[in-house]
């Protein structure tokens, strides 16, 4: 299997790319939306309860190549 990803700062190529029933391209791409979610969190000063609204804001975010 050969697996192309690119996002803003990343291009990975992985030919059999598979770790644990994961691909490792989807995992560097799941934490690049955890600290953009967390960083947008903190800026927006901590808010409980709208964990979601800020992960699918840092997904736009990456999908797209900025804010």
């Amino acid at each position: 299997m050969d697996i192309r990803l690119s996002a803003p700062g990343l291009f990975l190529y992985l030919k059999d790319g598979l770790f644990g029933g994961r691909c490792a391209a989807l995992e560097i791409l799941e934490e690049e939306t955890r600290r953009r979610a967390h960083e947008l969190w903190e800026n927006e000063g901590r808010p409980e309860g709208r964990d979601l609204e800020f992960w699918l804001r840092a997904e736009r975010e990456l999908h797209r190549g900025g804010p």
